[in-house]
């Protein structure tokens, strides 16, 4: 009896394990949308703020990423979100200070390797720049767009200098 006992707690055991791992997979999957993480906004919020920065309306999109950000504070995408609204509105400080908060985050954060080294640009630290050029080689052996971006701005930053 309890040999049979032992082997019924063990299955249990291995069982509720295995549904653990499911919920974790399956809850880590449900949180990557399109984007990235977005976990903890809805939809609605992201069509909302994506059309806010794609009309260029900046100090409303910051608004409403602040917001967001309140409610999930451990939220990459948000601060990535929020130091693109930044530096397109031309607050270079505020908009570095996010894109760190992001990749503190999320180091392999791409997109926001790709727009910290363009704000870095914008204030002539090329050695900034090329660091996370340099981190995004490694993440995407130098063929997503964020590495392709960033070289792009790097090299005509260069040129000019010449």
């Amino acid at each position: 009896m309890g040999f049979l006992y032992a082997c019924l707690e063990n299955m249990l055991k291995f069982f509720l394990s295995i549904i653990f791992l499911f919920l974790l997979i399956n809850d880590n999957y449900a949180a990557r949308e399109d984007t990235g993480y977005n976990r903890g906004i809805n939809n609605k919020n992201i069509s909302i703020i994506n059309k806010l920065l794609d009309n260029q309306e900046y100090l409303k999109s910051i608004e409403i990423i602040i917001k967001e950000i309140k409610k999930d504070k451990l939220n990459a995408d948000l601060y990535n979100y929020l130091g693109y609204a930044y530096r397109k509105n031309g607050n270079l400080v505020l908009s570095i200070k996010n894109y760190k908060e992001a990749l503190n985050l999320n180091p392999n954060h791409s997109e926001a390797h790709n727009y910290i080294g363009i704000a870095y640009l914008k204030i002539g630290q090329i050695h900034k720049a090329k660091k996370h050029l340099k981190i995004l080689e490694g993440l995407c052996e130098a063929k997503c767009k964020e590495y392709k971006s960033l070289e792009a701005q790097l090299n005509k930053v260069l040129k000019n200098e010449k």
